[in-house]
């Protein structure tokens, strides 16, 4: 089967297309609501990390339907998830599946699997209720190397915190669950993260110039993030090549490519506020991209298939 991912630069997604295996068809990046957008200037430096191409486009609309199951909503943003897969199945038909990183989130997970239904695509979660103090331990042993670049939660200080790693993080993270009941994957909007390095990629990026902007100068929980003014790729010498792909990483605009299908959202503020959204999530009402990348045929290595919830039929495979 062949599978394009949704990334958000974050552990989660760089996870589920490890899970899949090293024949991922490619990477998607959107936020709102619905999407994580800090990091996102990072993105486009995943298409030459991964060697799979990686399709972009404006995020439009807004979060108008917010009810938990989704149905199709003019003007709403997860309707530019549907024309970007739209386009990535035009320039690829062979596509089957879509991976995503989710964990927890049924809104989120509802959306994707509502786009994949109308598009005849598989909606593939691997790490859809997985114990997250196990699978955050499985992450840093993989390894993913993801610093923090979002925090919002009581015991994480921005200017602490920001930039740390989730390995030297994690015995804070499972203490802040153990005693406060936080997620230790960061499932309730306790943090965000930023994917610098994981066996997938063929280049590490390094951050060079980045600002801690507070977002909410909140006494108990001050909300912060990182804003990346600067970034370069490092070539890796030990990345192992049967795990990454050989392609040339090319970057498709998608957006200077379509009409202008939806409304283009205008107002430039990025919240990061968990506490002000409705579920959990991160907001932004900033004309972001969305990025999709496709690379080669994919293989479940000898999985067993399972209906999760009322969702799709997941494929997941073991080690």
């Amino acid at each position: 089967m062949e599978v394009v991912a949704l990334v958000s630069g974050g552990k989660d997604s760089c996870m589920s297309m490890l899970e899949w295996g090293n024949d991922t068809m490619g990477t998607d990046e959107l936020d709102s609501f619905m999407f994580q957008t800090v990091g996102h200037t990072v993105l486009q430096s995943y298409a030459q990390c991964m060697g799979l191409p990686l399709f972009r486009h404006t995020i439009r609309g807004k979060a108008l339907n917010q009810d938990l199951h989704y149905a199709k909503t003019q003007e709403d943003e997860v309707e530019s998830l549907y024309v970007l897969l739209k386009e990535v199945k035009k320039r690829f038909p062979n596509v089957q599946g879509v991976a995503s990183g989710a964990i927890l989130s049924d809104y989120q997970r509802f959306r994707v699997e509502n786009v994949c239904e109308r598009l005849g695509l598989v909606s593939l979660a691997y790490l859809w209720q997985r114990d997250q103090k196990e699978l955050l331990q499985e992450m840093t042993e993989v390894p993913i190397d993801a610093v923090l670049i979002k925090v919002a939660a009581l015991g994480l200080d921005p200017y602490k915190h920001l930039g740390k790693s989730i390995t030297a993080l994690r015995p804070l993270l499972f203490r802040l669950s153990d005693e406060y009941g936080c997620h230790p994957c960061g499932e309730g909007g306790e943090y965000e993260t930023l994917t610098l390095d994981c066996p997938l990629f063929r280049y590490k990026i390094v951050l060079d110039e980045t600002e801690v902007v507070i977002h909410s100068d909140d006494q108990f929980a001050q909300v912060g993030y990182f804003q990346i003014a600067k970034h370069h790729l490092e070539p890796k010498a030990d990345y192992d090549a049967s795990l990454v792909s050989g392609g040339e990483g090319i970057v498709y605009d998608v957006w200077k490519e379509l009409p202008d299908e939806l409304p283009q959202c205008t107002e430039a503020e990025v919240a990061v506020d968990a506490a002000s959204t409705t579920h959990g999530e991160l907001q932004a009402a900033e004309p972001l991209d969305i990025s999709l990348s496709h690379g080669a045929q994919a293989k479940c290595r000898g999985g067993e298939h399972r209906r999760v919830a009322a969702g799709p039929t997941l494929c997941r495979h073991k080690g």
